[in-house]
């Protein structure tokens, strides 16, 4: 080549060019995987939330949970649990001890980190609670309580436990109820009833979970107590008659 021609290209600059093509592969390639990675994240999520929320909520409260679908929106910070059934444990009957249709809760979006001892809103549409008793007089109903008071009570409720924890506060509350089931184990051959409640309640400012079963408690028990006590009565006089 004569000194008066111009090369068609200037061999430093290919290197150049080769190098920062290696340089934008490499970095195309690591948002392929990183992409990639992301969907297979986002793909186990969308797989087994639900698992993972039920998860969450027996290691919560202690009592396995199904839960059929739920609505999150983190942009109006809200959860809505649709179809919720809570199992009973031991010493009880491996039955329902609730099925629930809806569980909304919301909460201030400035205060997500004290979820879900603080909340804007709790509405609970339950559809059927089932209360056994066993021998003893011991009702699973209660149990439940206790265990609700040990995850989400008050300093108050937990005084006696010498705990302390960032106490409640549930700013408006609402629960719905409609039928109760009662069931008789204590007596020979166990016995069932079940009863129409179409409770409704309105609580605010909620500070103790008491505050919220309490009342739902004290009309279940005046719908059993004709049951549970005939029921007792009559199998003892059957013990005596035998």
């Amino acid at each position: 080549m004569s000194k008066n021609e111009i090369p068609n290209e200037i061999p430093g600059k290919e290197i150049k060019s080769i190098r920062m093509t290696g340089w934008v592969v490499g970095l195309v390639q690591l948002a392929v995987l990183a992409g990639i990675a992301g969907g297979l994240v986002l793909g186990g999520f969308l797989l087994f939330r639900g698992t993972m929320l039920e998860r969450y909520i027996e290691k919560k409260i202690g009592y396995p949970c199904e839960v059929a679908g739920f609505d999150f929106d983190p942009r109006q910070s809200l959860i809505e649990l649709h179809d919720v059934t809570i199992w009973n444990i031991d010493p009880f009957p491996r039955t329902p001890l609730a099925t629930i249709r809806r569980i909304r809760l919301e909460w201030d979006p400035m205060r997500s980190q004290q979820f879900p001892k603080q909340l804007r809103l709790l509405e609970v549409e339950l559809d059927t609670l089932t209360l056994i008793r066993l021998d003893g007089n011991r009702f699973n109903i209660l149990y439940f309580v206790e265990a609700l008071v040990e995850a989400w009570g008050s300093n108050a409720d937990l005084e006696t436990q010498n705990k302390t924890r960032e106490p409640l506060h549930i700013e408006e509350c609402w629960l719905l109820w409609d039928t109760l089931v009662a069931l008789d184990e204590e007596v020979e051959g166990g016995k069932r009833m079940e009863v129409l409640v179409e409770y409704e309640a309105h609580h605010e400012n909620v500070s103790r979970i008491r505050d919220i079963t309490d009342p739902a408690i004290k009309t279940a028990k005046d719908e059993v107590d004709t049951f549970y006590f005939f029921n007792y009565l009559g199998d003892s006089l059957r013990s005596l008659l035998k």
